[in-house]
């Protein structure tokens, strides 16, 4: 799925020939590029940029920051339920008062 063209994947005439002048020729490339970046490419408006975002939703593909921002949200749940089973004391047990951790028994 990733070869396939992307005339024809249901893109405004407008929008795949823009994509292709940039150099976008496989629905696979637009995994490689930001939003931001489709907004420099000459030709595109602010609709044939929310053509290529519906088409992208449509197909199951994410653009490179929808794919980051989608792994940072995951990160930061991950740092918050490690936090939530992790506390962080500050004592003389530790070095000149830095932070020691330890996990509570359960």
């Amino acid at each position: 799925m990733k070869k396939f063209p992307i005339a024809e994947i249901g893109l405004s005439t407008r929008a795949w020939r823009c994509l292709e002048c940039a150099g976008i020729y496989e629905i696979g490339d637009l995994e490689n590029i930001t939003e931001r970046t489709l907004k420099f490419i000459p030709g595109l408006g602010a609709k044939s940029i929310q053509d290529i975002l519906n088409a992208c939703e449509t197909w199951g593909i994410e653009l490179l920051d929808v794919k980051m921002n989608r792994i940072n949200e995951q990160y930061k749940r991950l740092q918050d339920i490690e936090l939530n089973n992790v506390q962080f004391v500050r004592g003389r047990a530790g070095q000149n008062g830095k932070l020691m951790r330890y996990e509570e028994s359960k």
